[in-house]
């Protein structure tokens, strides 16, 4: 997104409706630091509307508090703009249940935006964390590599529909300051920490039964947490088990700048 486009999603945003970041919540404080982060990155970009942080889950502000709060700030109308991947349960049954209790009891209507999903600003950017995982190490043939994708997982069977998406986006080179060479042909895998199939055990076997050279492991994640924690153990592991194959962990999507030009497209796309 260009410095024009993002003036022109504030240009048109009006300043009496006002921006809620709703994060999923977890229990590490560097997780829930770098949601602050993308909110308070959003506030920046924004500047005059009034942003404000909400979280599902585990930790404060909650969203019922998020509202209150943009309603103390004299906010007519609220765009909640979730925090999240894919549309799973948190994003479709959840979400919005916390939403419509928060604005029967606040008066103020909320709009919620769509998930961050395949957003092209979120493709980019889990191809440059791949980049940056590899651009050290010694030159490795596509046909030699492996791209292994790891979702959170879902009980919504479209999860593994959405990752697959995701994935193949990615594989594309959509990035066009990348080096084609590096995604056009590399074979792709997926797998998932939790609940959905292939489970991240399954999909480490799976590559490694491929006998690759190099398997870089992309977690689709968006902060720290639990999750991340059980795919480096993993990595960890498979480094170990399966040593003819060098194991190299991408970073995490992280609160980097191209996560909030994503939530603010999607949140400016719902505005009435």
């Amino acid at each position: 997104m260009s410095q024009q486009s993002v003036t022109e999603h504030v240009r048109v945003w009006p300043e009496e409706i006002g921006c809620l970041v709703v994060g999923h919540g977890t229990v590490n404080e560097t997780g829930a630091s770098e949601a602050r982060e993308v909110a308070l990155r959003m506030q920046e970009v924004l500047a005059r509307v009034p942003v404000e942080l909400g979280f599902l889950e585990c930790v404060e502000p909650t969203i019922s508090q998020g509202v209150e709060r943009l309603a103390s700030r004299g906010c007519s109308m609220i765009i909640a703009a979730p925090l999240l991947l894919f549309s799973a349960g948190h994003a479709m049954r959840d979400v919005p249940e916390e939403l419509a209790r928060a604005s029967k009891v606040s008066g103020i209507k909320v709009f919620q935006a769509e998930v961050l999903g395949c957003h092209p600003q979120l493709v980019a950017l889990s191809q440059r964390r791949r980049h940056e995982a590899i651009r050290l190490l010694s030159p490795c043939e596509d046909s030699e590599s492996i791209d292994l994708f790891v979702g959170r997982g879902s009980s919504d069977p479209e999860a593994l529909d959405h990752l697959l998406e995701f994935a193949a986006l990615s594989a594309r080179g959509t990035d066009l300051s990348l080096a084609q060479s590096e995604t056009s042909q590399t074979r792709t895998h997926i797998g998932f920490v939790a609940v959905a199939k292939p489970s991240l055990q399954e999909a480490i076997q799976n590559a490694a039964s491929e006998i690759p050279r190099r398997v870089v492991v992309r977690p689709h994640l968006l902060f720290a947490g639990k999750v991340e924690m059980e795919i480096q153990t993993a990595v960890a592991s498979a480094q170990k088990t399966y040593p003819r194959t060098e194991w190299v962990l991408a970073k995490r999507l992280g609160c980097d700048h191209s996560v909030v030009l994503s939530l603010l497209d999607r949140a400016t796309a719902v505005i009435p």
